[in-house]
């Protein structure tokens, strides 16, 4: 996990003072929502490509029409 994800919240009082404590993983809600659009629209795309790519091959073509 990247190192600007994570938080620092206040110390636990049980921890020992010589014990390394880095924070808790926290993800805001709207990095994470645009994360997952930017995805959607980079598959969309790419599949969207790779369609318009084999529908320009004829054999796919006729294909296609004889089935639907």
């Amino acid at each position: 996990m990247v190192r600007s994800g994570l938080k620092e919240p206040r110390r636990p009082a049980g921890l020992p003072p010589n014990e390394n404590y880095i924070g808790v993983p926290r993800v805001d809600h709207y990095w994470l929502c645009a994360h997952l659009i930017s995805a959607i629209i980079l598959y969309s795309l790419l599949l969207w490509g790779s369609f318009n790519h084999l529908a320009s091959h004829s054999l796919v073509s006729v294909t296609f029409l004889l089935i639907f």
